[in-house]
Formats: structure tokens, sequence, C-alpha cells
């Protein structure tokens, strides 16, 4: 008996002998590996996990002696209806279990041969090969040792230690559970459900197999090409999808996924200190991303959700559409986002140097009501804020075609090259450094109950204000190519440096230390002047200028 006190007893705790003598005790998830002595021979027995009654556990050796032993040369046949146990098939020995016929407890030594039509109950293949046909089924069978069991009928509960079991065309694995230097083989039309792969166990999954529910605890799941893998749990270790294969609905909790170049991962939920990784080349879809956990697209991403605590990174080469940002999620776009991206209340994405998002006709682009922030050398384009929005395009971000309303904001300290609608409540701040340019017709335009502030340092240029819209232009700011439409307002404490125009309803308000330079004022359009404010060669066309308290006066009417 062993008494290991350090580790905490708990339910369903197993005992594994593998090659060289290598004892594996499983409690509470973890596997201990215990070295015995190398010159034993332990065929025959079998090891017993319990409570040690003080909070640890006891493993105790038990041995099954045999009752029959079949040898070099030899043939043991169980015919229908004949029940045999403890069987001990040495080297080229051969025991046969016909349809109809049990074995229990038998032992398939290195070299020795099991092939099973009928039933076998609690075996052990230890270096020897044990073939499940089409009618059989192989129960609570240990493969150790280097030991193989092909599965062509059913095998329910098989301990892979160190052995391997091959799921071949027609084959059923249940409940495998694939230790350290373990192999399970999913074949063509070969089914594993499920399978539970502890650290060092690897599972692979061929072209036309199926895995369903996998429970990932430390191991390795590859899934090649034609190979299916489904409802996958993976807590620990690491699952590859490769060229052609495809993992669908899993969840990733802890560990490593892997999508390689012409792999596929469909909803699938990343969560916890769960990641995956999207190769180039490779796609995911309708997934989640949440609590935790972290997906990088370095091949291609589309229609996913990131919720609270997930972060999303589109990387450097990878692109990603159709994405959900919900409240406590964030986006990183390193890469190239390409279209539909909502950002909900609570939300944030950041485009960071060199990514880019954008949408185009017909694409809804970035529908934002969180934070959206462009850093140097960030683009974004045909995007909405609205709703509480906040779009900051920093220093040396670049954005264009965005509509900003009902609350939203957008604060520029970079740049806007063109197509910026403001409106129903919405407001652009342009501050220090920042730049709002365009080309006429496609500036910055100005609709009712929007606003846009050109704070000191700010430039503006291509504006175009309608009606109950509103442009305030603060001292040390400046403004070019400025129109003034009817039932608009222009307050300029700044500077408007050349091209102001004031159409019919339209108003001009040039308050102290304004200073506008050759203001055309159209008939039924109106400019104020105020004191200490200036307008250097205005031209009217009808309309009506007023001076306040004229100093200096109007100059060159």
């Amino acid at each position: 008996m062993i008494d290991l006190a350090s580790v905490a007893s708990g339910a369903g705790g197993s005992a594994v002998l593998s090659s060289g003598n290598v004892l594996d005790v499983t409690e509470g998830g973890t596997t201990y590996a215990l070295q015995l002595d190398p010159s034993q021979n332990y065929s025959g027995y079998s090891f017993v996990v319990t409570s040690d009654g003080s909070g640890g556990i006891d493993v105790t050796a038990v041995y099954h002696p045999f009752s029959v032993t079949v040898s070099s040369g030899q043939t043991l046949t169980v015919s229908s209806g004949q029940t045999s146990n403890a069987v001990l098939v040495l080297s080229g020995g051969t025991l046969n279990v016909l349809s109809g016929g049990t074995v229990s407890g038998d032992y398939i030594d290195s070299g020795g041969i099991e092939r099973v039509s009928g039933t076998d109950v609690s075996g052990t293949v230890s270096g020897g090969t044990e073939v499940v046909s089409r009618t059989g089924v192989a129960s609570g069978t240990t493969v150790i040792g280097g030991g193989s069991q092909t599965d062509l009928g059913k095998t329910v509960g098989t301990v892979l230690a160190g052995g391997t079991e091959v799921v071949s065309s027609g084959g059923t694995a249940s409940n495998t559970v694939v230790s350290s230097g373990g192999v399970l083989v999913v074949l063509s039309r070969g089914l594993a459900d499920p399978t539970t792969i502890s650290s060092g166990g690897t599972e692979t999954v061929s072209s036309g197999g199926t895995d369903l529910g996998a429970h990932l605890s430390g191991g390795t799941l590859v899934i090649l090409r034609g190979g299916t893998a489904s409802g996958t749990v993976e807590v620990a270790g690491t699952e590859i999808v490769s060229s052609g294969g495809t993992a669908s609905r899993g969840v990733v909790s802890g560990g490593t996924e892997i999508v390689s170049s012409g792999g596929t991962d469909l909803a699938g939920s990343v969560v916890g200190s769960g990641i995956e990784i999207v190769s180039k080349g490779g796609t995911a879809l309708s997934g989640t991303v949440s609590s935790g956990g972290s997906e990088a697209i370095f091949g291609s991403g589309a229609s996913a959700t990131v919720g609270a605590g997930g972060t999303f990174v589109v990387s450097s080469g990878g692109t990603a559409h159709h994405l959900t940002i919900q409240s406590g999620g964030t986006l990183a776009v390193l890469g190239t986002v390409l279209s539909n991206v909502v950002v909900s209340s609570g939300g944030t994405e950041i485009v960071s140097s060199g990514g880019v998002v954008h949408g185009g006709a017909g694409s809804s682009g970035t529908l934002d009501s969180g934070t959206v922030t462009v850093v140097s050398g960030g683009a974004l384009d045909h995007a909405t804020v609205f709703a509480g929005a906040a779009l900051n395009v920093s220093s040396g971000g670049t954005a264009h075609d965005i509509a900003v309303s009902s609350g939203g904001v957008l604060g520029v300290a970079g740049t806007t090259t063109s197509n910026i609608t403001v409106s129903s409540g919405g407001t652009e701040n342009i501050s220090a450094g920042g730049v709002a340019s365009g080309v006429a017709n496609s500036g910055t335009n100005i609709f009712s109950g929007g606003t846009v502030n050109v704070l000191s340092g700010g430039t503006a240029a291509f504006v175009r204000v309608f009606t109950h819209g509103t442009l305030n232009v603060s001292s040390g700011a400046t403004v070019h190519d400025l129109i003034v439409s009817s039932g608009g307002t222009a307050d300029v404490a700044g500077r408007v440096t050349s091209s102001a125009t004031v159409a019919s309803g339209g108003t001009l308000i040039v308050l102290s230390g304004g200073v506008v330079s050759g203001a055309v004022v159209s008939t039924g359009g109106s400019e104020t002047v105020l004191g200490g404010g200036t307008d250097f060669g205005a031209t009217l066309h009808g309309g009506r200028p007023t001076c306040r308290r004229a100093e200096p006066p109007f100059r060159r009417w």
C-alpha cells in the first residue's frame, strides 16, 4: 500500500500502471507519476485508490491470479455462451472471443493477440494487441506498455496509459481516457464519444473521423484534414485544427486552440484563461469571446461576439467582419476589419498603428454606442456614432465618412479627411493638432441639432452649416472654406482665413478676438461683428452686416 497523505481525497480517483512500471495516480483532475520497481512483474495486479481516512489517499495493489495461460503457439477460443475469467495471453499466444462469448480480467502480454467478436470486460493489454471486431464490445480495457487496441466495433471506458487505440471505420469509442503517453486515433467513419485527454495524452482525428464532446485537460487534440471535433471542452492543453479540419461548438476555458491555415472553427467559445489563435489562412466563424478569454486573428474571423472581459485581436495581416463588441468587451485592430462592427455601450474598440476599420457603400461600417479610439497610424471609415458613444481620433490617426448624432461625440486630435456629418444632438470636437479636412461638398456638414467645436490649435476646412446647425470656432482655432446656409450659425472667436460664405438665412457672428477674412454675405444672410472682432474685405450681395461697438470698423465694403 502506498499512502499519499498530501493528495486530497475526492471521488473517482484511479491508478494505472504504464510502461516502465510507472504508476499514474489521478485524483481531483491531477495526475501523479510514481516510479515502481522496474524489475518487478506486475502482471495480474490492479491498483485501487481509496481514502486514507485522514484527508489523503491510499493506493493498493490487488493481485488477480490467472486461471488460464495461453502460451506461444497456442489459441484459446471462447465460443457463444461460454465465459472465461483471468486469461493470460503470452507472446505468440492468441485469444479468440467469438460472438456471444465473454472474457473478463484477461491480460494480453507483449506479443500476444486477442480478437474480440463477443464481449471483453476489464482486460489489460500490456504490449500486446487487441482487435475488437464489428460485433465485439470491449469495456474497461487498460492499454499500457506500447499495447494497441483496434476498434471496429465498440469500446467503452478504455484507458490508454502508454498504449494506443485506433478507432477504425464503423468503430465507436465511448468514454475513453487518454493518459500520459497514450494515443487515440480516430479514422474515417470512426467515432469517439466522448474522450478525456489528460496531460501527455494525444488524440488525432483523421479524415472522415469524428469526436464528440472531448474533454481536454492537459493533453493534445489534433484534427486533421476532413476530421471533425464537436463540443470539445478544453480546460488545459492544446487543440490543433489542421488544414481541412473542423472544430465546432467547443469551449476553450484554459489552454490554447490553434486554427491552422485551412482549418475552421465554428461557433466556438473562448472564456476564462483560454486562448484561441487563428493562423494565417485559418478561419473562425460565429464565435464568442468573454470572461477573460482572448482570440487572436492572423487569418479570418467573422460573426464574432465579444462579451464582458473578452478580448478579440485582429492581428497584422488578419481580417475580420461582422463583429459585436458588448459592454466590457474589447476589440483591438492591428489588421483589417472589413465591415459591420457594432460597439455597444460599455464596449471598446482600439484601432492601432497599421490597423484599418472600414466599410463602404451598402456596408454598415462601425455602429458605435461604446468607445472607439483610433491611435497614431490607425485608420477608420464609415462609422455611425450615437447614443452617448465616443469616437476619438488621436494624433496621427485618420478617419473619414463619419456620422455623429443623438448624443454621440467625435473627438479629433488627428485627421478626418472627408465626409463628416454631425446632426441631431451629435458633437464634434476638433482639438489642438486636430484637422478636419476635405474638398468642396465632402468636408464637414453640420445639420439640425449638430454642433462642431473647433478648439484652440484645431483646424477645419470645407465646413457647411445647415439649418439649426452650430459651428463654434474658439480662440486660436482656424477654419477656411466655410459656408453658413439658411438657419445655420457660426460663432467665430478664432480665425476664418478664406472663403467664408453666408447664404440667405445664415448667421455669422464674429466674437471678440475673432478674425474673418473676406466673408461673402448673400441676400438674406447676416454677419455680426462684435466689439474686438474683425472682418477684412467682406463682400455684400444684399446681405445684412451689423457692427456692435465697431472697433475696428468694417473695412472695404
